[in-house]
């Protein structure tokens, strides 16, 4: 059940990747290899990168861009509902027992309710 979770997750994700427009120059400007990253700056390493990560993330065929519209996934907002809720729901608190009772509370209100009625 969690392997397929997991592949409908990378199946969303996979969707959501929109490929951007960069002109020639400015990818050869500033998109590099891992190796000549390394060659640029003396054998440093940007970040430090478990080998445990990388190799999961090959295994599953998961890009870093794949992994990070994942990891974004529990920060979407669905704008539809947001705009139509209840703005106080967050403050209402239902009372099991005034819903128990309902029909009590209604009698007893109704009783301080002045009704008059026309006689015929």
């Amino acid at each position: 059940m969690l392997r397929e979770e997991l592949n409908e997750l990378i199946k969303e994700a996979k969707s959501k990747i929109k490929p951007v427009l960069m002109p020639k120059n400015e990818q050869e400007l500033y998109v590099h290899s891992k190796e000549e990253f390394e060659k640029m700056h003396d054998g440093w390493n940007l970040i430090k990168i478990d080998p445990k990560g990388i190799a999961l993330l090959d295994n599953e065929n998961i890009s870093l861009e794949v992994l990070r519209k994942i990891q974004d996934k529990k920060y979407e907002v669905d704008l539809v509902y947001e705009k139509t809720r209840d703005l106080f729901e967050k403050q209402r608190v239902i009372d099991p027992y005034l819903q128990e009772h309902e029909e009590d509370n209604k009698v007893l209100h109704g009783y301080y309710q002045n009704r008059y009625v026309k006689a015929k």
